[in-house]
C-alpha cells in the first residue's frame, strides 16, 4: 500500500492547479477580453464576435480538461478519505461544484455558444450578422453566464486549497 503513497498528494495537486489555472484563464477573460469586445463602440459586430471566439475557443481546448480532471480527482480523494474522514466533505463539495458547472454549462450555456458560433460563422463566409446589437447582447449574456462558472471554479479551488491546507495541519 505504502507503494501508491504518491497518488493521493499527486491527484490532489493535480485537481488544485487545473481549477486555479481555469480559474485565472476565465478571470482574465471578465476582466480582460470580453470588455474589449463590449466596450469599444467603434468595434463592428464582426469584430466584436471574432474577439469573442478567440477566448471561447482557448476555453474550448483547456476547459473540459480543468474542469474534469478536479471533478474526478476531488471524487477519488472524497472516496479515498473515506465517509467518516475530516476532508470528506470538502472534496465533496470540490467535486460538486465541477458538477454543477458542467451541468450549467452544457445546458445553458451551450445555447448562448451556439448562437455566437453561427454568428462566427457568418463573418467567416462573408455575409450579414446580426448586427452589432444582438452580436454584443448575446456576448454579455455569456460574459455573465460565464462568471457563474467562475464563481463555481472559485469555489472548489478555495476548497481545494482548504484541502490543501489542512494536509499541512494534520
Amino acid at each position: 500500500m505504502s507503494s501508491l503513497a504518491f497518488i493521493k498528494p499527486t491527484v490532489e495537486l493535480l485537481s488544485v492547479s487545473s481549477v486555479l489555472f481555469l480559474s485565472g484563464y476565465q478571470y482574465g477573460t471578465d476582466r480582460v477580453t470580453l470588455p474589449n469586445a463590449l466596450e469599444a463602440n467603434s468595434m463592428s459586430s464582426e469584430d466584436a464576435v471574432r474577439s469573442w471566439y478567440r477566448a471561447w475557443n482557448v476555453g474550448r481546448v483547456v476547459g473540459p480538461l480543468c474542469v474534469n480532471v478536479p471533478m474526478i480527482g476531488y471524487a477519488i480523494l472524497a472516496f479515498l478519505e473515506g465517509w467518516r474522514g475530516p476532508k470528506f466533505a470538502i472534496y465533496g463539495l470540490a467535486s460538486g461544484a465541477q458538477v454543477l458547472n458542467v451541468i450549467y454549462t452544457v445546458f445553458a450555456v451551450f445555447k448562448v455558444n451556439d448562437k455566437l458560433l453561427a454568428e462566427y460563422e457568418l463573418v467567416n463566409a462573408g455575409k450579414e450578422t446580426s448586427g452589432a446589437g444582438k452580436v454584443k447582447a448575446w456576448i454579455k449574456k455569456w460574459k455573465s453566464m460565464d462568471r457563474k462558472r467562475l464563481l463555481l471554479m472559485n469555489l472548489s479551488a478555495v476548497l481545494g486549497v482548504w484541502a490543501l491546507w489542512k494536509n499541512l495541519r494534520v
